[in-house]
């Protein structure tokens, strides 16, 4: 009898640890993550030209350091009307806002704090509210869920070589967060058309960290 009691006790006590090792991360909540494939961090989805492609380097700081590099990609059907509104910022900005698809991909060029990542992404948001790209709700909702989905930033912060990467398709939009070495600390989709906005709206709206850098690179 002794001998039973002790096998069930150690058979319920595997059975915890390999429950407790199939659950996300405790600082992700599991609202957020999916179980998706998710974006890759080598290329977009669908066949990239040398005219959809924009990318600029974002320096901070008075010494302008570089922080990150990043990178929009369009599709081919963004890119025919590329071409005949490249000379005006606002219509390139409409422009890929409102591309069928496309592909964005952030990597950090040196550590940042959870507070900072999160500073940018509110600041430039605000810009896309001002433009009129998302509503007021939106900016709020979001900056709110910030913590949610990056609450596994809290203490390890934005690394060197973190890429974070959407692809957005039509309504739907899909987040990958990967580490420096591939691993996939974050995967998200949404279907909701201001998911997409407030993303590239805070990329292009007047007065963003982005837009001015994006614009000029158009078909280098």
């Amino acid at each position: 009898m002794r001998r039973l009691l002790v096998f069930v006790l150690l058979s319920v006590a595997l059975a915890a640890t390999a429950f407790a090792y199939l659950q996300p991360p405790e600082s992700v909540s599991d609202t957020v993550m999916t179980r998706e494939e998710p974006v890759s961090r080598a290329k977009p989805p669908f066949t990239s030209v040398p005219a959809g492609h924009m990318g600029m380097v974002f320096k901070k700081t008075i010494i302008g350091v570089d922080v990150l590099r990043l990178d929009v990609e369009v599709d081919t059907a963004c890119v025919k009307n590329l071409a005949k509104v490249r000379s005006n910022p606002d219509s390139v900005a409409t422009c890929v806002m409102e591309s069928p698809e496309a592909w964005a991909h952030m990597r950090f060029l040196r550590s940042v704090s959870q507070g900072k990542f999160f500073g940018g992404i509110r600041s430039n948001l605000a810009k896309a509210r001002q433009a009129g790209f998302i509503t007021a709700e939106h900016e709020k909702r979001v900056s709110a869920q910030l913590p949610e989905w990056y609450g596994f930033l809290a203490k390890r912060g934005v690394k060197k070589g973190d890429v974070l990467v959407y692809w957005m398709r039509g309504t739907v939009m899909k987040t990958t967060y990967y580490d420096p070495k591939g691993t996939v600390l974050f995967n998200f989709t949404q279907e909701n058309p201001e998911a997409r906005a407030g993303v590239l709206g805070s990329y292009f709206a007047p007065g963003s960290d982005f837009r001015e850098g994006l614009i000029k690179s158009l078909g280098r």
